[in-house]
């Protein structure tokens, strides 16, 4: 198996944020915030803290171990390596990568169009 790069030390890692989504206050839990112009504890849409991971685009296939099964997975070319704060990885297809994350605040970088 492949060693997995160093996302914290890559440069071409992207700083990203998985997208939020609002949600209704029953299913408010800790780590979520207000969605102006709620208040906190108020009725309306909250949204989810943002968790920051780094992200690099796969350049050759690689496969990833998880911790949580037997069998890594496997990355292609095109392929979204993520590591997450936690210091675990995935691996994510582009099409779900660009709907799911964004660039986190101060990313000046961003994937071109696929």
């Amino acid at each position: 198996m492949t060693p997995l790069p160093d996302l914290t030390a890559d440069p071409d890692a992207l700083h990203v944020r998985k997208r939020p989504d609002p949600v209704q206050r029953d299913l408010f839990l800790a780590g979520y915030t207000p969605d102006p112009p709620a208040q906190p504890g108020s009725d309306g849409f909250y949204r989810k803290q943002p968790s920051l991971v780094l992200a690099l685009r796969l350049t050759q296939p690689m496969d990833v171990p998880v911790g949580w099964q037997d069998d890594p997975l496997s990355g292609r070319p095109g392929d979204w390596l993520l590591r997450y704060a936690d210091a675990s990885h995935s691996v994510v297809q582009d099409d779900i990568f660009r709907d799911t994350y964004e660039p986190a605040d101060g990313e000046t970088r961003w994937p071109p169009a696929a």
